[in-house]
């Protein structure tokens, strides 16, 4: 816990320094803005419903929403900088060895985390320098080549999807990471199921 206190206060003090306004330019819809074909609608994923049962704040956007800046620098420059703190201050620890359970999505409270968790504390802190909770959304994927399981954060802006990774330091457009999507959450805790590109 004193860790996690630790990585939001270091985050506070960023934020007094960098402030990432959310300017209103015209919204666009292009190729880079991820849309595949839905396989199936669910409810609810269990373990993603748990989480919410614990942090209710973290869920429940009933729009979806896009995160608006001037330019495509200032874009990846906020999203960038989010992606690299979390990926430098959380360490990896399976669900395992961190809660004794098989699969826990949480925030990582004591400094360890898996990916899902590491793309919940990415969420968190992007709400705390005011990109609409709408915008983003947390999403699962297989790796094209290593065939793995995964669990990333995706955020809508006006240049497109951009994905933010526990394995790479750089946020990409969907298209430009090596993932086949499963799923994806949508409005009121539900999650679309996609048909899968092998």
């Amino acid at each position: 816990m004193q860790i996690y206190l630790q990585l939001i206060l270091l985050f506070l003090c960023f934020v007094q320094q960098h402030i990432f306004a959310i300017e209103s330019v015209p919204e666009t819809i292009n190729s880079d803005t991820l849309n595949l074909e839905v396989r199936k609608v669910k409810e609810f994923r269990p373990e993603y419903e748990e989480f919410c049962s614990r942090w209710p704040m973290e869920c429940n956007f009933s729009q979806k929403e896009i995160f608006k800046k001037s330019s495509k620098t200032e874009t990846l420059k906020a999203l960038n900088t989010i992606n690299r703190l979390v990926n430098t201050s959380v360490f990896f620890s399976l669900d395992e060895i961190n809660y004794d359970k098989e699969e826990a999505w949480t925030l990582p409270t004591n400094g360890y985390g898996d990916c899902e968790d590491n793309a919940l504390q990415k969420r968190l802190l992007l709400k705390l320098i005011e990109i609409p909770k709408g915008a983003m959304s947390m999403a699962t994927a297989f790796h094209r080549d290593k065939f793995y399981a995964h669990a990333i954060l995706l955020v809508e802006t006006q240049f497109g999807t951009y994905v933010l990774d526990q394995d790479s330091d750089q946020v990409l457009l969907w298209h430009e990471t090596p993932y086949i999507f499963e799923a994806r959450e949508i409005e009121d805790n539900r999650w679309v199921y996609y048909h899968q590109d092998w």
